[in-house]
């Protein structure tokens, strides 16, 4: 049912419109109107208290007349500049500021002002001073873990990087805690960096080819790879230090940085902002623009425990160890990059206790490391030293390699080409 017809129509449950609550604003006025009417008639009457009564009448007639200007006015402005939305804007603040409230009850201790290294940008945008003290302060004085995960991680690694002489110091104390025997917790710097050689890193370098330097994440990688080896190169504990810093091969989600007493997390962020829009010079910023936050939480919070354990997993070695369960002339590396298990390969597993049935096959992971799948049974060989290693494929999918086995195969590599 409705109270006018036509367009003034109010239907049931509704606000009144505009020309109906001008109607009543008319007669709300009229009556204030005829009070002061009334007021001015009782002051010439000969009414007993006829003064006090004018004033009371008058009073009530002037404030219903102001009281219906104040709601024309608030319904013009609502009509005019759309407060509404203000109002519900408001509303939106106050539940992001509950949320942070919330954050905080479950360990949230910083809010890092977003930070992406714009290409473009001049002079390049610097990670915030909060950040920057935090980060290297950990480096100077964490006695227990640090454990760093990235793509290239080229502030951490690269000469000239905002925390590259704060990390060689943190390396060389995680040297120097090898000796001690007066302490039975020594400091551990555990390094994750996407592989060189993934498919994750193809993905994300296809993203990033159209707008800053082709292939600059792989010559990032690379470069820190360098710059590692010739800061590790002169420690006595170096085998065990190059052990702690591994590849992963997985979609990278998050830069972690993780102290025994906090994690520092930046959610991983692919493209660019408004990236169909813009062209590739008109782009300044890799990312979201510089939009995404970076978080610390404490060490109680869920938040450290899951990324913590997430990190944890992709550094973990394969889950059945390193321990080679048989070795095969490096002759047969041709055959299995051409996809095929020739029968000298049956031999050497059948005369070591394994089996290969005519199901089994054999794909190329990367350079010098292939997979053999045989229904449930998976095994990997890799090419190391000048033969070729077989190894239970029982493992951590996630974990590729240690720098130290990096390098090593590098190494080798390098030295056959020479010798040709």
């Amino acid at each position: 049912m409705s109270l006018l017809k036509g367009n003034n129509r109010v239907d049931k449950g509704k606000c009144i419109e505009i020309p109906v609550f001008w109607i009543m604003e008319g007669l709300v006025i009229v009556l204030g109107l005829l009070l002061i009417v009334i007021a001015v008639a009782i002051k010439n009457s000969e009414l007993p208290y006829n003064s006090e009564l004018h004033y009371i009448i008058r009073g009530f007639g002037i404030g219903i007349i102001v009281g219906a200007f104040i709601a024309w006015a608030i319904t013009y402005l609502l009509n005019r500049y759309n407060l509404k939305e203000i109002v519900g804007g408001m509303e939106k603040v106050r539940t992001s500021f509950e949320l942070i409230k919330e954050s905080e009850d479950n360990g949230l201790l910083k809010i890092y002002e977003p930070y992406d290294r714009q290409i473009c940008h001049k002079p390049p945008r610097e990670p915030s001073v909060d950040f920057k003290n935090d980060v290297k302060e950990a480096l100077l004085t964490e006695e227990k873990e640090i454990k760093i995960c990235g793509l290239s991680l080229r502030l951490f690694f690269s000469a000239g990087g905002i925390f590259f002489h704060e990390m060689q110091k943190a390396l060389e104390r995680m040297n120097s805690e090898f000796e001690r025997k007066d302490r039975e917790v020594k400091l551990a710097v555990k390094i994750l960096m996407i592989h060189p050689e993934s498919g994750w890193t193809d993905q994300r370098q296809s993203v990033e080819n159209k707008f800053t330097v082709v292939e600059k994440l792989r010559k990032d990688l690379y470069a820190s790879i360098g710059w590692l080896e010739r800061t590790i190169s002169g420690l006595k504990n170096k085998d065990n230090i190059m052990d702690n810093i591994r590849f992963y091969d997985a979609t990278p989600d998050f830069f972690l940085f993780i102290t025994s007493n906090w994690i520092i997390f930046e959610i991983y962020h692919m493209g660019a902002f408004q990236l169909e829009k813009e062209s590739d010079m008109g782009v300044q910023a890799l990312g979201l623009g510089g939009h995404v936050p970076v978080f610390k939480f404490d060490n109680k919070s869920p938040m450290y425990n899951y990324l913590s354990a997430q990190f944890d997993y992709y550094f973990e070695k394969n889950l059945a160890g390193d321990k080679v369960l048989f070795s095969m002339d490096v002759k047969l590396e041709e055959n299995f990059n051409r996809g095929i298990i020739a029968e000298e390969v049956k031999i050497n597993f059948k005369s070591r206790g394994f089996s290969l049935s005519e199901n089994a096959c054999i794909r190329k992971e990367r350079t010098d490391k292939w997979e053999i799948t045989d229904e449930k049974k998976i095994y990997i060989v890799k090419k190391e030293k000048g033969v070729l290693n077989t190894y239970d494929g029982k493992r951590n999918e996630y974990h590729v390699e240690t720098l130290k086995g990096w390098l090593e195969s590098r190494q080798e590599s390098i030295t056959e080409i020479n010798q040709e």
